[in-house]
């Protein structure tokens, strides 16, 4: 009897620490920020990886010097739509274990972690809002989900990309309008899919970390695509800058 009084008295007062009885709380908002954060950052690796594999293998089909050292390095649409070609670089194991952008990565992370943060509490209310899984229940989340976080993510990841290379509030306006647009028209073609899939069968809890899950495959699309416009943009301006050999005539 004494036994079980203390047992009493110690699970009330563990009860009664609030910092104890917090955690409990907001243990699933942790995990899921570390789970955004970290998943994102795989991604961001992931997509350099393939960065550095196409630079290498032009390299070696040009046999052209190219500087591998950055990592905003040109990827053509050839490469990147070529699956056989990506494949046959991880296949002859062409990685780069000294090129990865740390800076990059960490960068990734925080926005992963952001990106988790909201996520976490959006889903939250959403589930008590649309109760069930239906297909109309779920028909109204996907659609809510592409009007209201879609956009807001893909503006949040370009225009904090944008503000970390410019270093200016004008820099990242400009990145998002020039690539929003054409990574939401690709949001609409892959998410609808992997959101009907989470409101119909994921679990409230899990749903960030499943989320996470395809951010991974998302975000290196992502950086392949703000590989690809950044390459054309800078082609077009040296055309434009280049002179006339007609001047000189």
């Amino acid at each position: 009897m004494k036994n079980s009084a203390k047992n009493d008295q110690f699970n009330y007062w563990i009860t009664r620490v609030p910092l104890l009885a917090r955690s409990r709380k907001y243990t699933p908002l942790f995990k899921n920020l570390i789970i955004g954060g970290g998943l994102m950052m795989v991604g961001e690796v992931v997509a350099q990886e393939i960065k550095y594999c196409s630079a290498t293998s032009h390299q070696e089909n040009s046999e052209t010097e190219q500087d591998l050292s950055s990592t905003s390095v040109e990827v053509t649409g050839d490469n990147m739509n070529n699956f056989k070609f990506l494949c046959g670089c991880w296949r002859n194991r062409v990685f780069s274990t000294t090129h990865i952008d740390i800076y990059g990565v960490a960068r990734l992370g925080f926005i992963g972690t952001f990106q988790g943060f909201y996520q976490h509490f959006y889903y939250t209310w959403l589930d008590k809002k649309l109760i069930g899984s239906s297909a109309l229940v779920v028909a109204k989340k996907v659609v809510l989900d592409e009007v209201l976080v879609g956009p807001a993510s893909l503006l949040v990841f370009f225009m904090f990309n944008g503000y970390c290379k410019t270093q200016s509030l004008r820099g990242g306006v400009d990145h998002a309008k020039n690539l929003f647009w054409p990574a939401y028209f690709s949001d609409l073609a892959f998410w609808p899919l992997v959101q009907s899939i989470n409101f119909a069968f994921v679990p409230t809890r899990y749903r960030v970390p499943y989320i996470a899950l395809f951010m991974c495959i998302w975000n290196s699309y992502l950086c392949l695509l703000n590989s690809r416009k950044s390459a054309e943009q800078s082609k077009r301006l040296q055309g434009q800058t280049a002179p006339d050999p007609k001047a000189n005539l």
